[in-house]
């Protein structure tokens, strides 16, 4: 049985790794350009790394594991076309409503959002007199790449590479040379897809370094303070 612990008890530096936490955070100021809102969707695809390493460490399952990632994105993405087309769109429309819901694009958006994320069309006449009236599926630009993230996942556990430190740490340089040398550009225009690619990819795969730390004997490595079995 583990005591909890409190936050006090590890503030020693030698019970934490904060000093490393102050060098990725001191480097990712000098290197990274990023606003607040592109750092916080980089901690996302950190931690969602983290937490899908450990629950496929957990239960490895692909089929499994196959279903729960199409239930955490289908039906919430679904649900949002459906209110967006439907409830919002009516209200938000400079058509007349005869018009916006004899219009076949109206039904068929909460379909496309599916395949297409944030290329599907809105609505017609949404938001027609503001600067951004073609940018409602903005914020779902990163969905595609967090897709790739879980399919990569599955392939490498399905081929057991996650178990061995060289092949994932070689895949994180990997990512991080594409972050670094691929056609920068932070619109979600689909110009630099493959500089997007490396930037999330190197951030989701940080995380699942961290959770095959977690489940692996050599966890001391990450915690030094940690005692074996």
């Amino acid at each position: 049985m583990q005591n909890n612990q409190l936050l006090a008890d590890i503030l020693d530096s030698d019970r934490n790794s904060f000093n490393l936490v102050r060098l990725f955070a001191s480097l990712s100021v000098l290197i990274t350009p990023f606003t607040l809102g592109q750092h916080a969707v980089n901690a996302f695809f950190v931690l969602s790394g983290l937490m899908l390493s450990h629950s496929l460490a957990r239960n490895p399952d692909l089929v499994h594991y196959a279903w729960s990632r199409f239930l955490r994105i289908v039906p919430g993405l679904f649900a949002f076309g459906l209110a967006f087309a439907f409830i919002a769109g009516p209200v938000l429309t400079s058509l007349r409503l005869i018009d916006y819901f004899s219009d076949a694009h109206t039904w068929m958006y909460p379909v496309a959002v599916l395949f297409e994320f944030a290329r599907a069309t809105s609505p017609h006449q949404i938001f027609p007199h503001g600067p951004y009236a073609e940018a409602a599926n903005n914020p779902l630009w990163t969905i595609k790449y967090e897709i790739a993230a879980y399919i990569g996942l599955a392939v490498f556990f399905h081929f057991g590479l996650v178990r061995k430190s060289a092949a994932a740490i070689a895949a994180l340089i990997l990512t991080l040379l594409i972050f670094i040398f691929a056609p920068h550009s932070e619109q979600p225009d689909g110009s630099a897809w493959l500089y997007q690619l490396g930037r999330y990819g190197f951030c989701f795969l940080l995380g699942v370094l961290a959770g095959i730390g977690c489940h692996s004997r050599h966890v001391f490595l990450l915690y030094p303070s940690a005692s074996l079995p």
